[in-house]
């Protein structure tokens, strides 16, 4: 079977499940769908891209000046998911909007007693609403981070010990199941 058909069959079980389930076995079983579907997309991308980056590892480390198309390769290896992921995230306002709502309420509780069940249940309410938005806005601002230290890096030529880390990333990433 193609690696096509097998990902579009993939995806029709991930997209089989509906948002509106108030069932928890759904959502686990959605997220164990769409886990498997995020291992098949990294290991097609590793197989479409296989015979670029073995020669491009060679060419690092032989310190070989790298063509623009190598450069291309290069970033789509080592940034390529996260740039993705950054064009494709569209809620980075709305999770900083909801943290700066959630601080202004936590704010208006130290007017209030906090010595009460009330008042201490709802503190941490509003911990717990800002221990899920945050895990999302450090993951976007890592990614952001990186793909930056990237571009600055590859401003410049390649010195070798940089060349050289580069190849031993870029094998390493390669036949890790988690890159």
């Amino acid at each position: 079977m193609a690696a096509q058909d097998v990902l579009n069959r993939k995806i029709d079980e991930v997209t089989k499940f509906s948002a509106g389930s108030e069932d928890v076995k759904d959502y686990e079983e959605m997220d164990l769908e769409v886990r498997a579907l995020e291992n098949m997309a990294r290991e097609t991308f590793q197989a479409l891209v296989e015979n670029k980056y073995t020669d491009l590892v060679l060419k690092l480390e032989s310190g070989d000046a790298l063509t623009e198309e190598e450069k291309r390769v290069l970033k789509l290896l080592v940034v390529g998911a996260a740039e993705y992921y950054l064009k494709e995230e569209e809620q980075v306002d709305e999770w900083r909007e909801e943290l700066d709502r959630l601080m202004g309420e936590m704010e208006r509780l130290k007017s209030e007693n906090l010595l009460t069940v009330d008042a201490i249940l709802e503190l941490q309410a509003l911990c717990k609403d800002a221990r899920r938005v945050l895990p999302d806005l450090v993951y976007y601002f890592t990614e952001r981070q990186r793909v930056e230290r990237f571009q600055e890096a590859m401003r410049g030529p390649l010195d070798p010990v940089a060349a050289q880390v580069l190849a031993d990333t870029i094998r390493g990433m390669m036949s890790s199941s988690k890159m």
